[in-house]
């Protein structure tokens, strides 16, 4: 273990924080999984669209509550205590408190100054914590009031998605990419444990009672006592360098989910540390959430598709595959008392995932009217409308694969719908009396006339004529029927199908039928912002109807906040609401200082694994930091003692060599170089120090690639220089420093001045 503990004083009062579960920080344009803790079954959803929060019934899959909390367009989050929700305006940056029986919204409050999207909150049982990720400041306000408790506090971790968390414990954690700092509150004290990780992309998770810390760049899973802080576990994990994980924690079990972007689910059990359970998803390079805990099942969201993939966590293996969401987007996800509700917060889309894989979809608000049924504006409606191309099903949706069962579209004033009340079967057995019934003039009713393949269609018969169809016989045109005077159907293909329908009304048989036409999906051209500001280019990409993906990489040559590459590229044609991934510039990179990462370096020879900072007599070879003259007063072939360098000398036999393996804290990037003065350590004229220095640099495959190749020997009395062109592999993560001995290996004492890599 590295580093050690540095305790601060009293941290904003002595309130303590809880919420049920993991609530992840900084949730940037993917939206994390959240455990909520409200009134049961109950939970309150942001729609950004139209500036509300809802609160919606799982049970009853009906919405409870609708309330305006900004205006429309802005960025919303929602954290929730209990049966209150706090609305997060991160475009405006405030916080919003609803209360969670009146249903009221308070007046918004700016916790911290200047804080816009980096914005986000904990509530806890005394305290609401703000958090402005972007500058690291730390807030409290009261829960009822919103009253600041304190001025903010300066948190100056590097935050980024998934890098604080709130525990059920009260405990506010927080790991500093930076650093590998691990930071935490509790009872109003903050604790910092230096180093506890690598610097670098870590995602921080509540399991069980610990917390976990995943290090894709180690590859590792450590395992802290929530107590302490210390380490209870370090577990390796099978990853490659530039996996994308999404992590979370199983709220009753010491497990973990890694969720890995190549399709790909790790298990790990804490209390044996390991992470040998694997359960493949589905095919490589999907966008891929947290994952999320229900009962014995897991829900790992997939944003790329619309769907969710559930897991069998008795006999971890897929179970289901959920289609939440047509036209697919990102969705946030998260359980309540073991229903598991998922949400669009740029549209009317809602709705909730069974056990079974079943889906019920709930409209959030009608998007022909977003303010029907506002709080205090109109009652709420006793049957939400469904969300557009998706149809309400029963309590008791059938899994997926099944024909659902007819149900009742609702009275609606929307567009291509049907208007006037639910049909209602006739008795029968009763004797009726009066003139004879009108044939039934059936007319057929699309929620969309010109769907696009694979998107719902709502398809609903009534009898023009006299009283409402009883049942009714469906054939798609494709080779497909169902049952049900109201059903949906999507097509797969682009074509015109002729969709027949025979019904009975009033004791009466009659047949009808409709072209469809199915038609391409509408295509926008994608904008060019390479070489954009960020707000320049995500407003350009939402303009036109494109959903903004950002991604952060350093540049030597691209100025801090520019964009410099966009996936897919500008001018080309995409579907409405296609990601489009830009890789925003951070500025140039840190230089990496390999004389001060020596000791973490992987060092071996032919006799096998060293020491760092061996013993220089050691025949199996060493790797030491000299710090000016040699025990015996030796310097360096040119008479310099410089203070720190690098000794390495090969195993003590013919043709030996010694290997360096470091780990780099950061990727590789175009336009770095490694840089290094190389010679031998000189004590007498009768030396002969002859090898050659190499560097290589280690792919993502394992293989080595030498940049450099340089053969010195002791008799010049010369000092030599290396500087090679690193920008051939960007990406990278490690890199290799080798003395590779001649036919004997006496005497060479290889040095290395100040090896580093930067521009």
């Amino acid at each position: 273990m590295r580093g050690g503990l540095a305790r601060a004083g009293a941290f904003l009062g002595a309130a303590a924080v809880a919420v049920g579960g993991l609530v992840a920080a900084g949730t940037g344009h993917g939206y994390p999984a959240q455990d909520v803790r409200m009134r049961s079954g109950s939970a309150w959803l942001a729609s950004s669209g139209v500036g509300q929060v809802s609160l919606l019934d799982g049970t009853s899959a009906e919405v409870a509550a609708q309330v305006q909390v900004g205006p429309p367009g802005h960025a919303l989050d929602v954290v929730q205590r209990d049966s209150t929700a706090y609305a997060v305006d991160r475009s405006a940056g405030t916080v919003r408190r609803v209360d969670g029986a009146t249903f009221e919204p308070a007046a918004p409050v700016t916790p911290i100054d200047q804080a816009r999207d980096g914005l986000t909150a904990f509530a806890g049982t005394d305290t609401l914590y703000t958090l402005d990720t972007q500058r690291g400041l730390l807030a409290g306000r009261d829960p009822l009031t919103l009253a600041p408790r304190g001025a903010p506090q300066s948190l100056a971790a590097r935050l980024s998605a998934g890098t604080a968390a709130l525990d059920d414990a009260d405990r506010l954690w927080t790991v500093d990419d930076a650093t590998g700092d691990l930071t935490w509150i509790a009872g109003g004290a903050r604790t910092t444990h230096r180093g506890l990780v690598p610097p670098g992309r870590n995602v921080l998770a509540a399991a069980g009672g610990e917390v976990v810390v995943v290090s894709p760049g180690a590859r590792t899973a450590t395992s802290v006592s929530p107590v302490t802080g210390e380490v209870a576990a370090t577990i390796p994990l099978d990853l490659r360098p530039d996996d994308t994980v999404q992590v979370s924690g199983s709220p009753h079990h010491d497990r973990a989910y890694v969720v890995v972007s190549r399709g790909l689910l790790d298990i790990c059990d804490l209390g044996a540390a390991n992470c040998d359970t694997v359960v493949p998803l589905d095919a490589a390079d999907r966008r891929l959430g947290a994952a999320v805990e229900a009962g014995d099942r897991l829900f790992v969201p997939d944003y790329s598709t619309g769907q969710v993939t559930i897991v069998d966590l008795t006999h971890p293996s897929v179970l289901a595959r959920s289609k939440v969401l047509t036209p697919p987007a990102p969705f946030q996800l998260f359980n309540r008392d073991g229903i598991v509700f998922f949400n669009d917060p740029a549209s009317e889309r809602a709705g909730v995932i069974r056990l079974d894989g079943g889906v019920r979809p709930i409209a959030k608000y009608d998007p022909a009217d977003p303010h029907k049924g506002l709080h205090d504006d109109h009652p709420a409606p006793s049957v939400p409308p469904a969300p557009s191309g998706q149809q309400p099903s029963p309590d008791q949706t059938p899994p997926p694969g099944t024909a659902p069962s007819p149900v009742p579209a609702p009275p609606t004033d929307g567009p291509g719908t049907p208007t006037g009340p639910d049909p209602v079967p006739p008795a029968s057995g009763v004797p009726t009396t009066g003139p004879p019934a009108t044939a039934p003039d059936l007319r057929v009713t699309l929620s969309k006339a010109a769907p696009q393949p694979g998107e719902d269609v709502s398809l609903r018969v009534d009898n023009a004529a006299g009283g409402a169809p009883a049942t009714a016989r469906w054939d798609f045109g494709d080779g497909s029927q169902a049952d049900g005077v109201t059903v949906t159907h999507h097509w797969t293909a682009e074509k015109t199908y002729q969709v027949s329908v025979r019904a009975t009304a009033d004791g009466q048989e009659a047949a009808t039928s409709v072209s469809v036409q199915v038609t391409p999906p509408p295509s926008v051209t994608v904008p060019d912002v390479v070489g954009m500001p960020e707000a320049g280019a995500r407003g350009a990409l939402t303009a036109s109807n494109l959903v903004p993906v950002v991604t952060r990489s350093t540049s030597y040559t691209v100025p801090a906040g520019v964009v410099l590459a966009q996936t897919p590229k500008g001018g080309t044609s995409a579907a409405p609401r296609t990601e489009v991934t830009i890789t925003v510039s951070g500025g140039k990179p840190a230089p990496v200082d390999l004389m001060a990462r020596a000791a973490g370096a992987a060092w071996a020879t032919g006799a096998g694994t060293l020491t760092f900072n061996g013993n220089d007599g050691d025949v199996r070879g060493f790797a030491l930091t000299r710090h000016g003259l040699t025990e015996g007063g030796c310097a360096l072939e040119d008479g310099t003692a410089p203070d720190p360098y690098l000794e390495t000398h090969p195993q003590w036999v013919d043709n030996g060599f010694i290997n360096g393996v470091y780990t780099l804290p950061r990727p590789i990037v175009a336009g770095d170089h490694f840089r290094s003065k190389i010679g031998f350590v000189w004590c007498n004229p009768n030396e002969a120090g002859d090898a050659t220095f190499v560097v290589s640099v280690i792919g993502p495959d394992g293989v080595a690639t030498d940049v450099a190749r340089v053969h010195d020997t002791s008799a010049d009395r010369v000092m030599r220089q290396i500087d090679a062109d690193l920008s051939a592999h960007a990406g990278a993560t490690r890199i290799r420093l080798r003395i590779e001995a001649g036919a004997s290996s006496g005497q060479d004492w290889a040095s290395w001045i100040g090896p580093r890599i930067g521009a």
